[in-house]
């Protein structure tokens, strides 16, 4: 038996630390209901505190179990502790507020991406005003911390008064916005993997993720022969393992998914492919389909 802490809102947690941190009831719901999506992560025997803890579950039962968490932050951890499981070794905090911050992945080679990672508004609107949108002059602003979805705003080259707001509020957090034009999206794929404290790296099979139109995950399985070409199965390994060897210099380790898609190329139409949009240092809802070794 394993004992979870499946705290998916870990990222606003990284955001407010290492202030103290705890989630509304509209989150700790939303959890709950997330946590019944994550097949052949959580075990049959398998116990979430913070979730659907049997009520008759004393902590007799969980003393010296061992521990797991979504992201071993701070609030994790110690909710571990409370209920008397052996939480996990788990990276400092600041460790995992870095490599989960998306400034980190746009320091990985992984191809040529338009990304930028601006700080402040002068910048941010010189930008949009001078680079290649996307179709519809469209591009998409991602928050530095953010998950399913949230955080992110497609806008158009001048921001209008709605937009800008949303910026302002997003960078007086201390933290940027990644910038990207946006575009059309014809398949979402993901590589997970496990980089032990050991510093050896262990790789699931790659997935094909559904997504709905604003980027929140509906479900995953693994890839099949002709979901993807050899050439994107080879750039979703290289960029795993470039992946691992950036978060093993940070310092980091643990589970972690590199998330990817095919899109249609503005310019020529044509399908492209880009390895990796996003990088998660924790578990996600398709680690579990992937059977990434976890040990």
């Amino acid at each position: 038996m394993t004992v979870w802490v499946l705290n998916l809102d870990a990222e606003d947690e990284l955001r407010a630390a290492p202030g103290p941190y705890q989630p509304g009831h509209a989150m700790m719901a939303r959890m709950r209901s997330l946590a019944r999506s994550l097949p052949g992560l959580v075990g049959p025997t398998d116990i979430v505190v913070d979730s659907d803890m049997p009520p008759d579950t004393g902590q007799d039962a969980l003393q010296g179990q061992r521990g797991a968490a979504w992201c071993p932050t701070p609030r994790a951890l110690a909710r571990l502790r409370a209920v008397g499981a052996i939480p996990p070794n788990a990276p400092p905090w600041q460790v995992l507020r870095q490599v989960n911050d998306r400034a980190f992945a746009l320091t990985v080679d992984a191809g040529p991406w338009p990304s930028r990672y601006l700080h402040d508004m002068d910048a941010l609107e010189t930008h949009l005003q001078r680079a290649t949108p996307g179709p519809a002059g469209s591009f998409v602003l991602k928050r530095a911390l953010g998950y399913a979805g949230r955080g992110q705003r497609r806008v158009r080259s001048r921001l209008d008064d709605s937009d800008r707001r949303w910026c302002v509020a997003s960078l007086s957090q201390g933290l940027g916005l990644v910038v990207e034009p946006w575009v059309e999206r014809l398949a979402d794929f993901a590589q997970h993997g496990y980089l032990g404290q050991d510093g050896q790296l262990r790789l699931g099979a790659p997935t094909l993720q559904t997504c709905d139109t604003h980027g929140i995950w509906r479900g995953s399985r693994q890839a099949a022969g002709p979901d993807l070409s050899r050439p994107e199965r080879d750039a979703l390994l290289h960029t795993a393992e470039t992946v691992a060897e950036a978060l093993r210099t940070a310092g980091y380790f643990g589970p972690f998914g590199t998330d990817a898609f095919r899109y249609r190329d503005p310019r020529t139409g044509r399908p492209r492919f880009h390895p990796l949009v996003e990088l998660n240092a924790r578990y996600t809802m398709g680690f579990g389909v992937s059977g990434c070794p976890r040990r």
